[in-house]
């Protein structure tokens, strides 16, 4: 990440461009999954079109409980958003995430792009079955928080993003 960020500056399309190409990355890595454990070749678990795109993009802003199936979510839609209006950081902490990162690509960092791959990667993976609820986010959770610090609250005395080369030389 370090040495190409070196030549290049991040922008917007860059972003969502990585951010695609590691939704369909976790998509691919999902059918290797089925045919590693039930060796089934050519079998995905969707077809691409607009329900997968609304549920992948549902899943990046904490809300993918709006494109569940009816069966498979335990509260009614109306609870459900009762109670991202009294946890908003549900919503806010994804969405602010990806906000910062499409909207302060120059402030981009190497926590804020692994961070990225991992979770489009992961939807990639959920999106294609029927356990995706918001208790699989936490963990991505603190990170995206010190992403969004780190873009709107820049610390001007030194920069957040070392190369690895020279944090860990002795």
């Amino acid at each position: 990440w370090e040495s190409m960020r070196s030549r290049r500056r991040e922008s917007t399309l860059s972003v969502a461009v990585v951010a695609v190409l590691s939704v369909v990355g976790g998509y691919l890595l999902y059918m290797f999954g089925l045919w590693w454990q039930y060796r089934l070749v050519g079998a995905v678990g969707h077809q691409w079109g607009t329900t997968v795109v609304t549920r992948a993009a549902s899943n990046f802003v904490g809300l993918q409980f709006l494109t569940a199936r009816s069966e498979t979510v335990e509260f009614s839609l109306a609870s459900l958003l009762a109670l991202r209006v009294l946890l908003p950081e549900t919503i806010l902490i994804p969405l602010g995430f990806m906000l910062a990162l499409l909207l302060r690509p120059a402030a981009t960092t190497t926590i804020g792009r692994t961070a990225l791959v991992s979770l489009a990667m992961y939807i990639g993976l959920v999106t294609n079955t029927e356990f995706n609820s918001f208790r699989q986010n936490i963990p991505f959770m603190a990170v995206m928080g010190i992403v969004i610090l780190h873009a709107w609250m820049p610390n001007q005395r030194k920069p957040l993003d070392i190369p690895a080369a020279k944090t860990f030389a002795t």
